[in-house]
Order: structure tokens, then C-alpha cells, then sequence
């Protein structure tokens, strides 16, 4: 057996198993379905089921677990932006809705689903959804930025994955519909995943070498070959 190919393999597999140790979660919320299209409703902040991720939301804030925070979007009616598992809303308008680890170390946040919560059929002309979005990074750091969704005439309603993976560690992020919005706004497929540790850090990068090593030598040795 080819001795290169397997110190190839063996350093792609490191590489490879190495970096998806960073522990990815998509929050979709399909737990919440219901199958009779009516409103779901979340009473105190929502605990995604590994139990690492929480929604939280300035309506009920922490210990106060008999306030509605949330509502599901039924797949009939308003609207939903997952017509076949679930999204939710937040319950009182213009409230801030906040995502953070259950530990509250920081995070990755790669990416959320968002969009108007209701249907637009009426052909008068665009509605638009201004959300504000609050920061925390990882190192205590804050800011803020608005961004805007809009919702065409004619359509159910306009979804907009907005990627976040840019802004790196986080500790928390927020979102709230502004003033002259409807005040209220879908989410959905929140895609986090945990900080490697240094240590996997390091890893990762030696068998990266590893590979890269193994490559060059395959390269050279090829250089050399005569017929």
C-alpha cells in the first residue's frame, strides 16, 4: 500500500475531524410545530433542545418564566417563513429579542432567517422592516447597526437570511423592529456554533501543516520522476 497516500489521507482526516469540533447548531425551532396552524405560544425565554443556546426577550426578561415571550407563526393565515416546521415572533411589538449561550461564554453566529411577519398582497406598494441589531462582542465591546427587509407587493411574504459570521465572537446578539416599523418580525434557522478552544486551534493548524507538508513532497517527488 501506498505509504504517501495514507500520511495524504491521514493528515486530510485530522484536518477534517478537527475542524468540525466546533460544535454547530441550527436552531430551527421545528420542535415548536403545530400541527392545527395555531399560534404557539412561549411562555418565559426559549432553551433550544441541546440546552446551549437561549432566546431571550426584554418582555419577559429572565426569572419572570409566566411572561409570553414568544409566538409561533402558523403556517396558514399571517404567514410563516417555515411553512413546514416553525418560526417564531415576538409577542409584544418592538420589543429586543437576544440570542446568547445558556453558559454565557461567546459564540460564532454564522447566520439567521428573518422576515416580515405579515403577508403583502395588497399591490399598494413595498412595506419595509427596519431592524436594529445590538452587538455584544467577545471582548465587551458594543455596537449597534440597522438593517432593512422589505416586503414586495404580491409575494406571501420576502425572507432574508442575514449573515453575521463577519463580526466573530459574540457574547449576544439583539434585534429589534424600529419606529415606524410594524414593530413586529419573524426569525428562524439561527446557525451558531461554539469557540473551538485553543488547544483544537492548535490542532487544526497541525494537520493542516501536516497535509500541506505531504502535498509539497508528493510535488517534488513528481518533479523527479523520469520515464
Amino acid at each position: 500500500m501506498n505509504v504517501r497516500i495514507i500520511a495524504t489521507t491521514g493528515a486530510l482526516a485530522l484536518a477534517i475531524g478537527l475542524s468540525s469540533t466546533a460544535q454547530a447548531t441550527v436552531i430551527d425551532l421545528n420542535e415548536l410545530r403545530n400541527d392545527r396552524n395555531n399560534t404557539f405560544y412561549v411562555y418565559g425565554p426559549y432553551t433550544e433542545p441541546t440546552g446551549d443556546y437561549k432566546l431571550t426577550s426584554s418582555n419577559c426578561p429572565t426569572g419572570r418564566n409566566g411572561s409570553t415571550c414568544f409566538t409561533s407563526t402558523p403556517t396558514a393565515g399571517l404567514g410563516s417563513l417555515d411553512r413546514v416546521g416553525a418560526a417564531l415572533t415576538n409577542y409584544a411589538g418592538g420589543t429586543m429579542v437576544s440570542v446568547s449561550r445558556v453558559d454565557g461564554a461567546d459564540f460564532l453566529l454564522n447566520s439567521i432567517d428573518f422576515a416580515p411577519l405579515y403577508n403583502n398582497f395588497s399591490g399598494y406598494g413595498s412595506s419595509t422592516l427596519d431592524l436594529l441589531f445590538s452587538f455584544k462582542l467577545a471582548d465587551g465591546s458594543s455596537l449597534s447597526q440597522t438593517m432593512t427587509i422589505a416586503n414586495t407587493p404580491g409575494q406571501r411574504l420576502t425572507a432574508t437570511t442575514i449573515d453575521f459570521s463577519s463580526y466573530g465572537s459574540l457574547l449576544s446578539l439583539g434585534w429589534t423592529a424600529k419606529a415606524g416599523s410594524s414593530g413586529f418580525v419573524q426569525f428562524d434557522n439561527i446557525n451558531v456554533a461554539a469557540v473551538p478552544e485553543p488547544q483544537t486551534w492548535a490542532l487544526m493548524m497541525l494537520g493542516f501543516g501536516m497535509l500541506g507538508g505531504v502535498l509539497r513532497q508528493s510535488k517534488r517527488k513528481t518533479a523527479l520522476t523520469f520515464a
